[in-house]
C-alpha cells in the first residue's frame, strides 16, 4: 500500500462522523485521524503529510486539528495530504 492509499483508506474509515473520535486514537470503536492511519498501516510520510496539512491549515499538528477543530477540517486535512501525497 502506498502513502496516497493509506490516506484515502483512513479517510474512508472515519469519513462517516460516527466513526470518528477525538482525545483518543480509538475509543469504543471510534478512531482519531491518526488512529485511523494505524489502523490502515502507519507510515512516517503519511503522518508527515497530515501534519503538514493541519500547519497550513492554522493548527499546530494533525492531532491538536483532530482534538480541536470539526469532522469537516479533519476530512478536509486528509483531502490536502493525498493531493499532496500525488505530487
Amino acid at each position: 500500500m502506498n502513502t496516497t492509499q493509506r490516506l484515502q483508506a483512513a479517510k474512508k474509515l472515519i469519513s462517516n462522523r460516527k466513526n470518528w473520535c477525538k482525545g483518543f486514537y480509538l475509543f469504543k470503536g471510534k478512531h482519531c485521524a491518526i488512529g485511523a492511519l494505524k489502523a490502515v498501516g502507519w507510515s512516517l510520510k503519511a503522518d508527515n503529510l497530515l501534519d503538514k496539512a493541519a500547519v497550513r491549515m492554522g493548527y499546530e499538528c494533525a492531532i491538536v486539528l483532530n482534538d480541536d477543530g470539526t469532522h469537516k477540517l479533519v476530512m478536509k486535512m486528509f483531502d490536502a495530504a493525498i493531493r499532496a501525497s500525488k505530487k
